[in-house]
């Protein structure tokens, strides 16, 4: 039987909700149906979490400062992990951007 979602953001404020759907629209996860139509997709985004498909990471500020710099300077030859390591650091200054 299929999972019902009823109003998946019934618990977040409007602020949070346009959180979530930033966040879910720099994944390219994007709402296909309802108020938000292509827009990000808050339960596109939890999903993905759920799956796997997206990752988490809880870090403490000084280590996320840290490990940006980190991604920033260091040298990567492989065009693909330069991409990849960038991707990080872009999410991680984002969520650095939201906690401020």
């Amino acid at each position: 039987m299929p999972i019902k979602h009823n109003k998946p953001n019934q618990n977040l404020t409007p602020s949070e909700a346009a959180i979530e759907r930033s966040i879910a629209a720099s994944h390219n996860l994007l709402a296909t149906s309802g108020p938000h139509v292509g827009e990000g997709s808050g339960l596109q985004l939890r999903l993905g979490i759920i799956s796997g498909a997206i990752t988490t990471l809880l870090l403490g500020d000084e280590e996320r400062r840290w490990f940006i710099d980190w991604l920033e300077a260091t040298p990567v030859d492989n065009p693909l992990y330069t991409d990849i390591l960038g991707q990080v650091a872009r999410q991680l200054r984002a969520a650095m951007a939201r906690e401020e």
